[in-house]
């Protein structure tokens, strides 16, 4: 939400800005006789530049003082605001904190769920493969001891059209939502990866005095790429670094 506050005060109208605006002028006028081009000429030249700029210095100096304390009550403000606010919010912001990582456990375990389904559900279907192979290999030998058969030939070429869609036969995949829904709000997760230096003899020159930051870096641009290109991450990008992908709660 863009902010549309307006001032308090017209801080052009206070006193204080009218008596730093009149000193901070006057020296600006004294100096002006010295904003010259050419080099100085002369010693008295040289020191009466010196004068104007502590001139204007103890006017800038003594408008910054000016305005420190015109800001000083709303500074103050602004502290105990905050500082109040934050004690009111402090336990709102914590409860926020225990769940959003309650729901992203649960996906990763409707996850982890799926998961093995699916790997139980290959096991099965790969099973049935090998059956439904063996049948069509015992029909196949039949076939060759009988080959006037035409029953025995067409049982044989049946079985192996079922043996070959047993063996591209795959488990569907249920994925879960990216996010929980709710009637109006929203959390879902995204993936981060955390860096663990497993083998720091294998660590190339721009990671020998390890530098997170520029591991981090890689590891966001890595994310990126993988995103764009349509393919995993690519786990062994940083040699001697263990990268390992943590899902985050993230609201919208």
């Amino acid at each position: 939400m863009p902010n549309t506050a307006e001032p308090l005060i017209d801080v052009r109208e206070t006193d204080p800005f009218a008596v730093a605006k009149r000193d901070v002028e006057a020296a600006l006028i004294h100096a002006r006789p010295y904003a010259k081009t050419e080099e100085i000429k002369s010693w008295e030249e040289a020191k009466g530049i010196a004068d104007e700029v502590k001139c204007l210095r103890i006017a800038i100096d003594t408008a910054e003082e000016a305005r420190k304390q015109l800001n000083a009550p709303y500074e103050a403000t602004v502290k105990h605001n905050n500082s109040h606010f934050k004690e009111l919010l402090k336990q709102a912001e914590a409860a926020v904190g225990t769940l959003k990582p309650r729901v992203a456990r649960f996906k990763a375990a409707k996850e982890q769920e799926e998961r093995e389904r699916r790997r139980k559900e290959q096991e099965r279907l790969d099973r049935e493969a090998e059956a439904r192979a063996a049948e069509a290999q015992k029909a196949a030998e039949l076939a060759a001891q009988e080959p006037t058969n035409q029953e025995v030939r067409q049982q044989a070429a049946d079985a192996h059209i079922a043996a070959a869609k047993a063996a591209m036969a795959t488990t569907p995949a249920v994925n879960p939502p990216k996010q929980i829904r709710g009637s109006f709000g929203g959390i879902g997760t995204r993936t981060e990866y955390d860096i663990t230096v497993t083998d720091p003899a294998a660590l190339t020159r721009d990671f020998l005095m390890f530098n997170e930051k520029a591991a981090k870096a890689a590891v966001k641009g890595e994310r990126e790429m993988a995103k764009a290109q349509e393919r995993d991450f690519n786990f062994d990008l940083i040699p001697g670094v263990t990268i390992t992908p943590r899902e985050v709660p993230v609201s919208r």
